[in-house]
């Protein structure tokens, strides 16, 4: 609708979203589109609050009461669909609460410069200027506060302005982590909005820690038995199932840390939450469940002996019309990088939960 040329009135959606139960995902992106394009102009989050009623259990212990918490087992209700709101019965906030307050806040700190510290502020208002909020600053390493200050900035509504951190040039050369971060709040009590309320937050980090690796890693060794491919180096070992491409042994230094030889296994499928059954997921989704949970057979092995030491394993699900790819690169030195590829070539194929890998580590 956005990209439409014909389109030439504004878009207001009716329930965009849905708060019952672990929900607002993908929340973030989903504005992120509605900012992006101004025809696009928000809408409603079904709903406001639980309409759960307060009982107490057998050990007296208060909780929020919907549907099947009435009568004997089988009475007739409609289960959970009270339970929606982006705030409890009482009014107190949920995490996806946080989350909503975080995406709809109306003043944006953007492209922060760590050279000169310098950074746009954003008034997204329509109406409102900024002089009824207070802008502070802070900066810190390690959890430890280096400085912190006020900011003076005026923008109009729907202005950008570029502001600047006092004193940044004492921090630009620094090679530790530092966090910038960026806070609005409520300078005059206003409606329902009291003096020192939190309207908007933001961080910048500086110098991201990062992996280094020291030295030039070596390939490691490999052997192979009927049933095993076993890959050693100086403090460990790692055995593969050829049958099934698992890796079912990690032994660095002799402490075992795969779990039942329960390594890393293609995994599509997760816990459902309550809007999935309210769209019936979990039963139109099937086949990603039974992908997950059947016995693995791989397809094919190819090792690859260089610089590195690779194993790759292919995977099909006939269920799904997909398959994955899994390669295994192995040093002397015990690093194991893992690659998972995958393919859905069929458009007819049902969403997928989720893609990633599941293994059970010891205890």
């Amino acid at each position: 609708y956005a990209n439409d040329p014909a389109s030439d009135r504004p878009l207001i959606l009716c329930e965009y979203a849905h708060a019952m139960g672990n929900s607002l995902g993908n929340f973030t992106e989903y504005w992120d589109i509605i900012r992006k394009y101004p025809l696009l102009q928000g809408g409603f989050i079904w709903d406001w609050v639980d309409q759960g009623l307060v009982k107490n259990d057998e050990k007296g212990n208060r909780f929020w009461a919907y549907g099947g918490d009435y009568g004997p087992t089988g009475t007739p209700s409609s289960g959970d669909f009270c339970i929606n709101g982006v705030v409890f019965p009482d009014r107190s906030v949920k995490p996806h609460t946080e989350e909503m307050r975080k995406v709809y806040q109306h003043v944006w700190f953007r492209n922060f410069n760590p050279v000169d510290g310098s950074v746009e502020l954003f008034n997204e208002h329509f109406f409102s200027d900024l002089s009824n909020y207070q802008i502070t600053y802070s900066i810190k390493t390690e959890g430890k506060e280096l400085a912190q200050g006020r900011l003076q900035a005026e923008a109009a509504p729907q202005e950008a302005v570029k502001i600047a951190v006092p004193g940044w040039a004492r921090y630009a050369g620094r090679k530790e982590q530092l966090t910038v971060n960026f806070t609005v709040t409520q300078q005059k009590e206003e409606r329902l909005i009291p003096a020192g309320w939190v309207v908007a937050r933001n961080q910048f980090v500086v110098n991201d820690y990062s992996a280094r690796i020291t030295g030039k890693l070596k390939a490691a060794g490999t052997e192979e038995t009927e049933t095993s491919v076993i890959v050693s180096g100086r403090r460990f070992k790692a055995v593969f199932d050829k049958q099934t491409g698992l890796l079912t042994s990690y032994r660095v230094d002799g402490t075992e840390y795969i779990e039942n030889g329960a390594g890393p296994r293609p995994f599509f499928w997760r816990a459902p939450i309550d809007n999935d059954y309210g769209a019936r997921l979990p039963k139109r989704l099937s086949a990603w469940r039974e992908a997950s949970y059947r016995e693995l057979r791989a397809e094919g092995l190819k090792i690859t002996r260089g610089e590195t030491t690779t194993l790759t394993y292919r995977y099909s699900y006939p269920e799904t019309g997909a398959s994955n790819e899994v390669t295994y690169t192995l040093y002397d030195n015990g690093t194991l990088h893992i690659s998972n590829r995958f393919d859905a070539t069929n458009s007819d194929t049902e969403m997928i939960p989720r893609i990633g890998m599941r293994m059970q580590l010891t205890g």
